[in-house]
């Protein structure tokens, strides 16, 4: 919406539905982990262990939106046994989850687009969104260098 707003094409990119499932866990996480699940016969990504508000925690990240609640801990509880972690999860432990439309597979000619938007709103106050970047870390390193060009 945002690029259309500036007079651009659609971008020709499909939405990835997913779903995450946010829980606070038993046990002590000393340092953060975060697994990434290869398989075509179980619709979880990823994992990712961490500490926050003094207490352990655990996002899993589904590739179906329509998956449930009981299939995702029946999913990870397979998972988190071949890790060095000591931890069940529970229905009980589920904080809150969330359904998500991501846009992650980009054409050619929607990188030619997001190009021309990049180039048209270089001068203004929007941060580029690192529509183009594939990992977390480059998308929040290029997002910090752009930042520290602005200050």
């Amino acid at each position: 919406g945002l690029i259309k707003s500036y007079g651009l094409p659609l971008l020709d990119s499909e939405c990835v539905k997913s779903k995450k499932f946010y829980f606070n866990i038993k046990g002590e996480i000393k340092n953060n982990l975060y697994i990434q699940v290869y398989s075509s016969k179980v619709p979880i990504s990823r994992l990712f262990f961490y500490r926050l508000d003094k207490k352990s925690r655990l996002t899993i990240e589904c590739f179906s939106k329509d998956i449930s609640v009981n299939e995702t801990i029946k999913f990870s509880n397979k998972i988190i046994k071949k890790i060095p972690i000591k931890i069940n999860i529970r229905e009980k432990d589920l904080q809150t989850s969330a359904d998500e439309k991501k846009y992650i597979v980009t054409t050619i000619r929607d990188e030619k687009i997001i190009n021309e938007f990049l180039q048209k709103t270089k001068k203004s106050n929007l941060l580029p969104g690192c529509w183009l970047k594939f990992t977390r870390d480059s998308k929040i390193n290029s997002i910090l260098n752009e930042l520290e060009k602005r200050i």
